[in-house]
Formats: structure tokens, sequence, C-alpha cells
């Protein structure tokens, strides 16, 4: 019988963040501890605006054109 492939898990963590700047740092220290592959976060606060956001040293921050639509 033959031994079933390793199984690999995506560990992916969500949040709406309400645009609040304080609200995604902790959302992202805290997918940092919890070793998260993936971050889904909606109503993000951008880093031009006040306590805003936009990157973090673990994450790559990803976001659609600007001319685009958003859509959860």
């Amino acid at each position: 019988m033959a031994t079933p492939p390793e199984t690999q898990k995506l560990l992916v963590l969500q949040h709406n963040c309400a645009r609040g700047g304080q609200v995604l740092e902790a959302v992202l220290n805290t997918a940092v501890r919890m070793e998260a592959d993936l971050v889904l976060i909606q109503e993000p606060r951008e880093g031009k605006e006040k306590d805003g956001t936009a990157s973090h040293p673990s994450f790559n921050f990803i976001k659609g054109a600007k001319t685009e639509p958003s859509k959860c």
C-alpha cells in the first residue's frame, strides 16, 4: 500500500479592520505569532491616512488598482 503524500496546510487569517490603523497593526502582529501564511484584510487604513499602516516587516501589502471597485 502506498504512503499518502505529506499534507501541507495553509494558515489564513481574515479580519475587517474598519479603517483602524492600530487594529491593522494588531492583526498583523497576531498573524506573526500564529505563523499565518496569508492575511486577508478588509477596510485597511491606508498609509497616507492618520494612524495609517500599510506595511509590516513580515508581510507584503498587495492592493488592487484604484480604478477597480473594491469587493469583499
